[in-house]
């Protein structure tokens, strides 16, 4: 992990650009760019998914995509595999906005704004190998937990360890 900081903040910022860049240890522009007007125009829940997809798109050539779990799953997770880098999503206190961090064993380790004023980690999303990430899947299919279906504690190896 490279740390690499965010060129626009608030409203329409690109912190998960940085975030990703981060962990891929891209330069900022070799990222797409997430908070595209068609984001900023819906709301939390469509805009997250407008903007995974913009993401995964970006991944998909690199063989990977994005995973995202609740904030205690990921703990879980780190219990057994502590090497490996999250992107964890938090509301900044002031406005509520989304932010992008980096999180490593439960803590953030590299906040893409240096004065933010964050909140706690909401959810925390990896990259991961999308080959087993679609075995998972499908192994949930067939058992018919179709409960857990997408939010599994993957033993799976990630990127970013």
């Amino acid at each position: 992990m490279i740390p690499v900081f965010q060129t626009r903040t608030g409203f329409g910022g690109n912190c998960l650009a940085a975030a990703l860049a981060s962990i891929l240890e891209l330069k900022i522009d070799e990222v797409p760019e997430t908070a595209t007007d068609r984001v900023k125009q819906m709301n939390d829940w469509a805009g997250g998914i407008e903007q995974d997809t913009i993401i995964n798109t970006f991944l998909h050539d690199k063989g990977l995509i994005l995973h995202s779990v609740w904030y205690q799953t990921a703990l879980d997770i780190w219990k057994d595999e502590p090497k490996h880098y999250g992107i964890g999503g938090c509301r900044i206190k002031h406005n509520g906005l989304w932010h992008s961090v980096i999180v490593k064993d439960g803590k953030v380790v590299h906040d893409p704004h240096e004065n933010s004023n964050r909140g706690e980690i909401e959810i925390v999303t990896f990259l991961i190998e999308k080959e087993l990430w679609y075995e998972i899947q499908a192994e949930k299919i067939t058992e018919g937990d179709i409960e857990n279906f997408m939010d599994p504690k993957p033993t799976i190896e990630m990127v970013g360890s």
